[in-house]
């Protein structure tokens, strides 16, 4: 195998690990401005220099949550995830294709989770005789509720990125201080 330029290396795990904060501050923040309790958040570590993924630790946020805003939550990490891309990859400027790319490739099991409830909704509003197409109508609620409080995912991306311990009450202060929230 080819030495990887250490340059490179190091400009990937910088990207890698940006996203990844705002991944996860995007599953805190919407945890706790839907009033769940955020209990642990780290980023995991992954060592882009080699291929050997054994030594990798995913990044992980937990809560407590009700169960009606699972599905928000979910949604909020790739939403995260998304709105980053478009602000830092000059690729990248259609918002609705970032935010697939971040479903279709979230390690952590985002689009797997949220597919099984969209799966669960759909049968249940063709129960009801309301069936769901291919749209998903709450995401534009979701987004619009989400938009305000991205000052606080950076916010918080920011600590986990600089090395610090992130707990709920650093959320709630972050939360607060958002302009229009």
């Amino acid at each position: 195998m080819t030495d990887l330029d250490p340059e490179l290396v190091a400009e990937v795990s910088c990207r890698a690990r940006s996203s990844t904060a705002h991944h996860e501050a995007g599953h805190a923040v919407a945890a706790v401005a839907r009033g769940g309790t955020l209990i642990k958040i780290h980023l995991g570590y992954a060592d882009w220099s080699t291929l050997d993924t054994s030594g990798d630790l995913p990044a992980e946020t937990h809560h407590r949550s009700s169960k009606q805003n699972l599905p928000f939550v979910t949604f909020a990490g790739p939403w995260a995830t998304a709105k980053w891309t478009i602000q830092n990859d000059p690729g990248v400027d259609d918002f609705d294709d970032a935010l697939e790319y971040a479903f279709d490739n979230a390690t952590d099991g985002d689009g797997a989770k949220y597919d099984g409830v969209v799966e669960q909704l759909k049968s249940f509003s063709a129960t009801v005789g309301v069936p769901l197409g291919w749209e998903r109508p709450w995401e534009y609620h979701w987004i619009n509720e989400l938009e305000p409080l991205w000052p606080a995912v950076c916010e918080i991306a920011a600590m986990l990125i600089d090395g610090q311990t992130v707990v709920h009450d650093q959320v709630q202060a972050a939360i607060d201080r958002c302009p229009d929230n």
